[in-house]
């Protein structure tokens, strides 16, 4: 007789019961028995359980899992398959390929660092750590630096230069958390919508209130960053 489930992201979904092998790892095995089976799997309990399936998804595959009693039975594994991706993705994400990709996006290091470094005369700002560094521009356009390290404007006609330099310390930095929150909520929000529009399934991901800012020595990159 079918039942209904009700997945973490409050959809209900139509689930059955059929006989089944227990899928829990076995913990109990002494040291000397290797726990992997010739295909380099853990060994699994093996006995009897409830199977609790999972079909007729939108996104073309079903889902289930079984556990017998003493592993949890049927209860667990109505838990697992409410947090099963598969199970939990709303129908508008797509197809299964879609939802291995959208569970599977999440946080960055342009999401929680900022870095800052000297320059001779000058400070530059990054988000993000290596190979993900992403340099934060001047906000201010006409304001650069002279030779001699005083902020000076440019003048109407001329040519940019020093697109990404700040005169202070303080100044790359309200430079930096500013386009840093703008950015990281921005990513944050592009990660709901591929996710059908909640946060509530697949890898964890939420705002961050604040990035780690590291200011880094003259002669140091994104890569000698503590992280």
């Amino acid at each position: 007789m079918p039942d209904t489930l009700t997945t973490c992201t409050g959809i209900p979904r139509e689930i059955t019961y059929t006989p089944g092998t227990c899928r829990a790892i076995r913990t109990d095995l002494p040291d000397h028995v290797d726990a992997f089976t010739a295909r380099s799997t853990p060994m699994r309990c093996g006995r009897s359980g409830g199977q609790v399936v999972c079909s007729n998804l939108p996104h073309g595959r079903s889902a289930s899992a079984c556990y017998c009693l003493e592993h949890g039975g049927t209860d667990r594994a109505m838990r697992e398959l409410a947090s099963d991706w598969m199970v939990a993705a709303p129908d508008s994400v797509g197809d299964a390929e879609s939802v291995q990709q959208a569970g599977s996006e999440g946080l960055d290091s342009r999401d929680s660092i900022v870095l800052l470094r000297p320059e001779h005369s000058r400070w530059l700002a990054w988000i993000g750590a290596g190979s993900l560094m992403e340099q934060v521009a001047n906000p201010d356009p006409a304001l650069r630096l002279s030779l001699s390290g005083r902020p000076r404007r440019r003048a109407a006609g001329k040519r940019p230069r020093g697109l990404y330099a700040f005169y202070t310390l303080d100044a790359a930095r309200a430079a930096a958390l500013a386009y840093w929150k703008m950015w990281h909520e921005a990513h944050v929000a592009s990660i709901r919508v591929r996710r059908g529009g909640t946060l509530a399934w697949g890898v964890p991901v939420e705002l961050v209130s604040s990035p780690r800012v590291v200011v880094l020595g003259r002669h140091e990159n994104g890569c000698h960053a503590s992280l």
